[in-house]
């Protein structure tokens, strides 16, 4: 579901604004580039998501408010085919190994380079 441009639509979703910011942004000049958007709340991408179709969602598991792993869950209800990605700054194999059971697509550590 490319956007009209031809471009691969995606949501980034951290509570940290500034890495949100840089990964859309690394996103936008990246060669193909992305539409890429970011919002800094579970909350808030669901919101984005209701009237704003995207192809993918890269988003962190631990955040204030809804965690990443609930989000993914309402993802999959609201949104079941949509991929999803999730990220931490947290080394922990138990993390991955949820993260993957539950649907993720991916699981990448923070920080990582574009």
């Amino acid at each position: 579901m490319s956007q009209p441009n031809g471009r691969v639509s995606i949501l980034v979703v951290d509570d940290e604004n500034f890495f949100a910011e840089w990964l859309a942004e690394n996103l936008r000049e990246a060669s193909p580039p992305y539409e890429a958007h970011w919002v800094n709340s579970g909350e808030r991408a669901l919101e984005f998501l209701e009237h704003h179709p995207v192809d993918l969602v890269i988003s962190d598991i631990k955040m204030a408010g809804m965690s990443g792993f609930e989000l993914l869950h309402q993802i999959r209800a609201r949104h079941p085919g949509l991929g999803v990605i999730l990220m931490t700054g947290y080394d922990l194999p138990e993390l991955r190994e949820e993260a993957i059971k539950r649907g993720s697509l991916l699981y990448l550590e923070k920080p990582f380079s574009m």
